[in-house]
């Protein structure tokens, strides 16, 4: 039911300690989790290159930032790996004309918010094969409705939103450690900031 991916433009793609320098991941979203998934993928030897809100400079990650950036890297990843946070500038930030724009026979995969993406627009994208195949965590309204045309591509993957599962024993750890930074007067690790949104 299931392709493996093999895009047309990266040839040597193959298993046990061969190099993926011909194929490029884009990373779109480049916190915590966007930049450890990128960090991953660097050290599995895939090109990377990662978009944020805010210019990074990380060893081995091609970075960039802001909207006039965006053209650049989509179309240059032969797989996309969305994970940015839900805020009034992401929200719909893959549209139609932003889909149109990614490689041809590109694999798309969204770990993220469902509204960052316009759902309409990527189905159309995976019936005529403008994206090769998505792998979707989220979803624009959730649960996934029954009726949607995406339960029914065989191009299409979906997760049940578990992406992440905290584990009791790194949660303790990870409170505990916020617990002491309070009451030394140090500064929380993983700190929301309202005024970002994420």
């Amino acid at each position: 039911m299931r392709a493996i991916f093999q895009p047309s433009s990266a040839p040597s793609a193959s298993i046990a300690g061969t190099i993926f320098i011909h194929i490029t991941v884009g990373v779109l979203g480049l916190g915590e989790l966007g930049l450890t998934a990128a960090l991953e993928c660097v050290r599995q030897g895939y090109r990377v290159r990662g978009w944020s809100n805010t210019l990074k400079s990380v060893e081995g990650i091609e970075t960039s930032a802001g909207l006039s950036a965006l053209p650049d890297i989509l179309g240059d990843s032969d797989i996309l790996v969305c994970m940015l946070p839900q805020t009034p500038q992401t929200r719909g930030l893959l549209n139609a004309e932003r889909l149109a724009q990614m490689k041809r026979g590109a694999v798309f995969i969204n770990v993220s918010r469902g509204s960052i993406v316009d759902e309409p627009a990527l189905i159309e994208a995976l019936r005529s094969g403008h994206i090769a195949e998505a792998t979707l965590d989220v979803f624009a309204s959730e649960p996934l409705s029954p009726d949607s045309a995406l339960w029914a591509m065989d191009n299409v993957l979906i997760t049940p939103h578990l992406a992440s599962v905290a584990l009791p024993g790194s949660a303790a750890q990870q409170i505990g450690e916020n617990v002491r930074r309070l009451r030394s007067g140090q500064e929380l690790l993983s700190r929301v900031d309202p005024r970002r949104g994420y």
